[in-house]
């Protein structure tokens, strides 16, 4: 049965493996990964939440609470909504985005914000189909 349900620690192994297929850098050291993924189960401002079928992961999705001087109060930001290849244009991608969208008006957010890569074309058409709008461009430096 499908469901859309908040991660567990066991859930961390089909994440990450979801999450490779993403990457198209450096892949993120899989401990630290794991460390990260601990920290947003047990966080009251960061949320990760998957899409389970049968305890296949199908999609994961991690957000935060963030304070913006765009918007009054605070803003939910989308940091990664990844579905399994084979599982696009399905609703997985959808019912997550719509448990996003629950949270920021659980937490009175005025504004939910996601980024997408360049290269993620079919994300972005997907983002606008639900309402999203092109408001900037991101830029990345590491440090």
């Amino acid at each position: 049965m499908f469901e859309i349900r908040d991660c567990r620690p066991e859930d961390f192994e089909g994440v990450f493996t979801l999450l490779q297929q993403n990457w198209t850098e450096a892949v993120p050291e899989k401990e630290e990964m794991r460390r990260d993924f601990m920290e947003y189960i047990e966080s009251d401002s960061d949320f990760c939440f998957c899409g389970d079928d049968n305890g296949q992961i199908t999609g994961f999705c991690s957000a935060n609470i963030r304070k913006s001087m765009l918007f009054p109060g605070e803003m939910l930001y989308i940091d990664v909504l990844v579905v399994r290849e084979g599982f696009r244009n399905t609703a997985v991608g959808q019912e997550l985005l719509e448990r996003a969208e629950k949270l920021a008006r659980e937490h009175d957010c005025p504004a939910v914000q996601i980024d997408v890569g360049f290269h993620l074309t079919g994300a972005q058409e997907f983002y606008k189909k639900q309402g999203f709008r092109k408001v900037g461009i991101l830029f990345d430096k590491r440090a």
